[in-house]
């Protein structure tokens, strides 16, 4: 599923009948495999935008550091870290085509 895609059954059929009927070009795998990336990327990118400005702003005041606060960063940072290998994976995996 690409980013903000909709995970719904009748959506998710259309959309494996589409790619059944579209030919399989390298074009289009490296494509697919570039969508992949940028997706995988965009995620890491935010989680650890949205991270470093939590950080901030506990460390300037603006932010009360409160449980669910802290709480919260720490559960980002843990999806950063475990977001960056299948990262690097679809890069490798977009170079390596054709």
């Amino acid at each position: 599923m690409r980013l903000f895609e909709s995970d719904n059954v009748w959506k998710r059929r259309k959309r494996a009948q589409d790619r059944a009927n579209a030919p399989d070009t390298p074009e289009r795998r490296r494509e697919e495999a570039r969508q992949a990336m940028v997706s995988q990327f965009l995620w890491l990118f935010g989680a650890l935008l949205l991270d470093a400005l939590g950080l901030l702003g506990l460390k300037l005041g603006v932010i009360v550091p409160d449980v669910v606060t802290v709480g919260f960063l720490i559960v980002l940072a843990g999806y950063a870290l475990i977001s960056i290998r299948p990262a690097v994976d679809a890069y490798r995996h977009w170079k390596s085509l054709p």
